[in-house]
């Protein structure tokens, strides 16, 4: 398309030039330049759209992907410091490696886990076709089934998307007992706390709510812990006490 542009402003600029030579002896070429202009106006917008739409696009998408492969590469150094040799299971959603932000995230999660055994990459089972929201199709049986299949896991990455009733949420088994812990992505640490309190939760994010936090338009440095430190905040069991004084507000009671 990039091309098409510029050979349809081409080719009405040398039309129009032509036309001018014509026009006094042809009075046809005064339509024909009309006809020209046409080709270079269209030539022109197919040439902004795609260095300035949809290219702004892709770079609002870049933008996306670096903040939120921040936050993956985040948890997963936290992860990495606690079970570094043992055995890891990362749970996602369906596609994940269709969408740009989605797959960025999760390679920078892979990177970041260097040293950690996954024993698998686990899709969350989901209908794709089903117009309802993904976390309303999604129950503690889901989880569950998963969290059966891989007893020798020490802990579980999950990347996808948490059922929208909590009280499905509190079935989970990994989060009754066993020695598998939990590493969270896809949710806010808030909803989480009473977990990481107790240990059962060993990493997982807030995301800030300030205003160079939310605007769009604020550009990912290229190191991703400045990146991370723009938008997040890293909750673990250690410092919950101290990121709960800070953030309490960020915070919901259960």
């Amino acid at each position: 398309m990039f091309w098409i542009g510029l050979a349809l402003m081409i080719a009405g600029f040398v039309g129009i030039v032509i036309c001018k030579k014509k026009q006094k002896t042809n009075p046809a070429a005064q339509g024909l330049a009309v006809v020209c202009l046409i080709f270079i106006l269209i030539g022109a917008g197919i040439f902004l759209y795609n260095n300035f739409g949809d290219g702004e696009q892709r770079s609002l998408i870049a933008n996306e992907a670096r903040f939120a492969s921040s936050r993956y590469a985040k948890v997963a150094a936290e992860v990495k410091k606690a079970f570094a040799g043992k055995n890891a299971v990362i749970i996602v959603n369906a596609g994940y490696d269709k969408e740009e932000i989605a797959k960025t995230s999760y390679d920078a999660l892979i990177e970041g886990l260097a040293g950690v055994n996954i024993l698998a990459t686990e899709v969350l089972a989901v209908d794709v076709n089903n117009p309802e929201p993904i976390e309303m199709q999604i129950d503690a049986k889901k989880y569950n089934s998963i969290f059966s299949k891989y007893a020798n896991a020490d802990i579980f990455v999950i990347c996808s998307q948490m059922p929208q009733d909590i009280r499905e949420v509190q079935k989970f088994t990994v989060l009754k007992g066993g020695k598998a812990k939990v590493a969270l992505l896809a949710s806010e640490a808030g909803e989480f706390g009473a977990y990481i309190q107790k240990g059962k939760v060993v990493a997982a994010t807030l995301s800030k709510h300030d205003d160079k936090a939310i605007d769009p338009d604020t550009k990912a440095p290229s190191d991703l812990d400045k990146a991370f430190d723009i938008r997040y905040v890293l909750v673990t069991p250690a410092n919950l006490k101290e990121v709960y004084g800070k953030y309490k507000s960020l915070f919901v009671n259960r």
